[in-house]
């Protein structure tokens, strides 16, 4: 993977409920000044930006390839929203329940 966007690494981070401090932390040391660094890349307004750092790059990669193996062993939510839903569990929360509802896929109860 040559390229990452902000907008790219945003969508991942955000699925695994990081932060930019917790990143910050990760990448202390390893890049320069990492707090201002992802507090940029989680601004919506420079979601085209490119990120420079092969560090982060692979890790992104890294990151991307165990989500998508842990995803194909596991069902995504019947709503859309693609968070992991377990055991039987048809939805994620009640919050996809009440999405599904109103889209009409389910009946009222």
């Amino acid at each position: 993977m040559d390229q990452v966007t902000f907008a790219d690494f945003t969508k991942l981070v955000a699925r695994r409920h990081w932060t930019p401090e917790s990143l910050a932390k990760r990448f202390r040391g390893i890049i320069e000044n990492p707090s201002e660094f992802f507090h940029r890349v989680f601004e919506s307004k420079k979601a085209v930006a490119i990120i420079p750092y092969r560090s982060v790059i692979a890790f992104y990669s890294q990151e991307l390839s165990s989500h998508q193996v842990l995803v194909s062993k596991h069902r995504l939510c019947a709503c859309g929203c693609g968070q992991l839903v377990f055991d039987r569990k048809k939805w994620a929360g009640s919050a996809c329940k009440k999405r599904a509802q109103r889209k009409g896929e389910l009946k009222a109860a």
